[in-house]
């Protein structure tokens, strides 16, 4: 059992997804929009607006099943609703279960061209050689929302070797208390380091005593931070801290 180990977060940390988020996300919305009988105008998913939109607002999104409050954001701004009081009244007290929509979608990209869906993802720079080739690699652990074969497929498309027994998935849960719980049990001296884009993540393992460092490269960047005890690092920083 290791002294010192090391947690990185996938999206956002490890890997820049927002194309794949934005592809999957703006599909399961139009697919929710459906199921709720709101009309919409049409328009190219492709608009460059669009994705921008998209990158300056996904920080109000800290999970899935937030994304379509994104899309609701984007759709009235670019007013693409036919009739916008009534869908965001629809969207309010509807009890269809986007992120439900948001998973099954995600498998649908998958299914149709698994390899287009693995090209949605990059590898931030310095990644791949700090995965590979860090002394500390036997130490580190992945822990993600999203599901640890598409974690492993993606790594591995992107050359980068990793156990896949360290991939901690919650998927649909969306629980990272409870892996976290699991990881806290591995470090002999309960040295534990974690790397997440995402805040509400951070505070959850600082209830587990980890050193928590927020990625200030990552796609929920823009919120701020509060908590002292949480440290901002650049990846600059990063590769410096585990050496």
């Amino acid at each position: 059992m290791p002294d010192n180990i090391y947690i990185f977060d996938f999206d956002g940390v490890i890997c820049d997804s927002i194309s794949e988020i934005f592809q999957t996300s703006l599909g399961s919305f139009l697919v929710y929009l459906e199921l709720n009988s709101i009309k919409f105008r049409k328009f190219n998913n492709d608009d460059n607006e669009m994705i921008s939109m998209f990158r300056d607002l996904f920080h109000i999104a800290g999970s899935s099943d937030q994304m379509k409050n994104i899309w609701c954001e984007i759709f009235t701004k670019k007013m693409l609703f036919s009739d916008t009081d009534l869908a965001l009244k629809k969207i309010k007290n509807s009890h269809i279960n986007y992120k439900k929509e948001f998973y099954i979608f995600r498998e649908k990209l998958k299914n149709k061209s698994m390899k287009k869906w693995l090209s949605y993802h990059k590898i931030f720079e310095g990644f791949e050689d700090l995965l590979n080739n860090n002394r500390n690699a036997n130490n580190f652990y992945i822990a993600s929302a999203k599901d640890t074969n598409s974690i492993y497929e993606i790594l591995k498309f992107n050359n980068i070797n990793f156990d896949k027994n360290k991939i901690y998935s919650s998927s649909q849960d969306d629980d990272k208390y409870i892996i976290f719980n699991n990881l806290s049990k591995l470090s002999y001296k309960n040295k534990i380091t974690l790397i997440d884009d995402n805040f509400d993540n951070l505070l959850i393992g600082l209830k587990f005593n980890f050193t928590c460092y927020h990625a200030n490269w990552g796609q929920s960047y823009k919120k701020q931070n509060s908590e002292k005890k949480i440290t901002e690092v650049t990846k600059n920083n990063l590769f410096e801290i585990i050496v």
